[in-house]
This record gives structure tokens, C-alpha cells and sequence, in this order.
């Protein structure tokens, strides 16, 4: 099994009243054989501010599921790999109105927010293994997106008279 780098799921661009990133990874099953009972965690959290050190905001297990498009819901948790077959995981998300990239996890730690707030590189510790054992780990670095410049119309809106 071998994690490849993150990529771009879905973002939404145009008319929408806020820009949204979601995150995700490929597992591959480079065997010959069926890889069964295939889950995938996030073991470490860690983040970076600008011109800092990284922090580790958390080091559990925590689990990821394929990623599902249907209104935000998560995928399944544990699926099966016929070889050469590529699974999506889910990952994170990122939204203009908020300061920070979540990972698309159950729920994230209380203090994750405010700790994560100025942070503008993100590095996520993954592992994808199966029933017989075997197991892929990848370290993943995702930096913040930008937001979207403000329209003209916008900038006039939020001067004060």
C-alpha cells in the first residue's frame, strides 16, 4: 500500500458567498492480492506560524473515512483495494470565514481553534493499513489558502461613510 501526496477534492470558486478547500490523499494498493478491512487514521497534528517552529496540536489516533460529496457527509471508514485500485480520503477543510484548516475528523480537540489560529502551514501524519497488517505512512504538509480578494462593490460596502 503507498499514501501519495494531498490533493485538492473540491473548492468552491465564483458566486459563492465564502470559498471553501477540502483535502484529501490517495491510498493505493500496489499488491497483487485483495487489500480487505482497509482503514486510514491521523495520527499527528501539527502546525506552523509564519517564520515559527511547527507545534504538535495533537498525537492520537484518529479515524478518516473516504471522502463523499454528497453535502459534507463522511464516507465510509473501512473499505477493500482490489490491486492497483486508488481509494479518496478525506482529509481536511479550509473556509474564508474561519482561520484555520480543520481535519475532517469527528471532532477536533476544544482547544484547536484558538491554539491553530495563526497558523499557515499544516502537517498531517497518516496511515493507511489492512487486515493482514500492511500499512503506508506519510507525513502531508498543506498551507493555508488564501482568501479571495474583495470586489470593488465589497470594499465601498465596508468603508464607513
Amino acid at each position: 500500500m503507498t499514501i501519495g501526496r494531498s490533493c485538492l477534492i473540491a473548492s468552491t470558486t465564483g458566486n459563492w458567498l465564502l470559498r471553501e478547500v477540502k483535502f484529501g490523499f490517495y491510498v493505493r494498493n500496489g499488491g497483487r492480492r485483495i487489500a480487505t478491512g482497509v482503514r486510514f487514521q491521523l495520527q499527528k497534528i501539527e502546525y506552523k506560524e509564519r517564520d515559527g517552529d511547527l507545534v504538535t496540536v495533537a498525537e492520537h489516533a484518529y479515524e478518516l473515512a473516504l471522502y463523499n460529496a454528497t453535502d459534507k457527509a463522511r464516507g465510509v471508514e473501512v473499505t477493500s483495494l482490489v490491486p492497483k485500485g486508488k481509494a479518496l480520503v478525506y482529509l481536511a477543510e479550509w473556509r474564508e470565514d474561519w482561520d484555520v484548516i480543520f481535519p475532517a475528523i469527528g471532532g477536533t480537540p476544544d482547544y484547536y481553534e484558538s491554539i491553530c489560529a495563526a497558523g499557515v502551514e499544516y502537517r498531517f501524519s497518516v496511515v493507511a493499513f489492512d487486515d493482514r497488517g500492511y500499512c503506508a505512512e506519510e507525513t502531508i504538509t498543506i498551507e493555508t489558502p488564501k482568501p479571495r480578494p474583495k470586489k470593488a462593490s465589497e470594499k465601498a460596502s465596508s468603508t464607513p461613510a
